[in-house]
């Protein structure tokens, strides 16, 4: 279970009424859980699979990972002629103006389109 109860600095007059956080969650420097956590995300096809020399997907979310990084993949499915039938394709429109993938979104909300730009950001920014 990822969410733990535990009672509050805050929570001493409530005793009955623990405050509930996520254990591995980000933390204020006065260690509040944030209410809000960004995430780096990238959306692909249908996964990360295949040889990366030959499906774009795979080859961003390798570099990402060789660099240390751990985004949060989002599965867009769809394809060519049927993109703007599935809500995936439609954010990644919505965030670059075309419906291809794959797409990485920062945590600052930056986002960087094409396998060859993520990679290259992947390997100019490590972890």
């Amino acid at each position: 279970m990822c969410c733990q109860s535990v009672k509050g600095e805050l929570d001493r007059d409530r005793p009955s009424r623990p405050t509930r956080y996520c254990a591995g969650a980000a933390r204020t420097s006065g260690g509040e859980p944030l209410t809000t956590i960004p995430r780096m995300k990238l959306y692909v096809c249908y996964g990360t699979f295949g040889p990366a020399q030959r499906h774009p997907c795979a080859n961003a979310y390798k570099a990402l990972a060789a660099a240390g990084h751990a985004p949060e993949v989002v599965r867009t499915y769809g394809c060519y002629g049927t993109d703007s039938l599935f809500g995936g394709r439609r954010e990644v429109k919505r965030l670059t103006g075309n419906y291809k993938v794959p797409t990485l979104m920062l945590d600052d909300g930056t986002v960087i389109d094409d396998s060859k730009n993520i990679v290259a950001w992947a390997n100019a920014n490590p972890a």
